[in-house]
């Protein structure tokens, strides 16, 4: 019995916490390189066009400019 519910509060932590995806290494590359123009208009471009091209990675990439513009 302790099994059985040891097992199903696993598999709904699995499911109940979507794991996240991973910036691909390109559009990381684009994004430093950007950050480290210092120039604002390119990051928010490359950001936004990053976001657009990986929406699987939209929430990461965001996480990355709010940090930048926090700075």
């Amino acid at each position: 019995m302790i099994k059985r519910t040891l097992i199903t509060a696993a598999a709904a932590a699995l499911v109940s916490t979507p794991a996240l995806a991973e910036i691909p290494p390109d559009v990381q590359a684009m994004i430093d390189a950007a950050i480290a123009t210092g120039d604002a208009a390119k990051v928010e471009t490359v950001v936004a066009l990053a976001k657009q091209t990986q929406p699987d990675s939209a929430a990461e990439i965001e996480q990355i400019a709010l940090a930048w513009r926090a700075d």
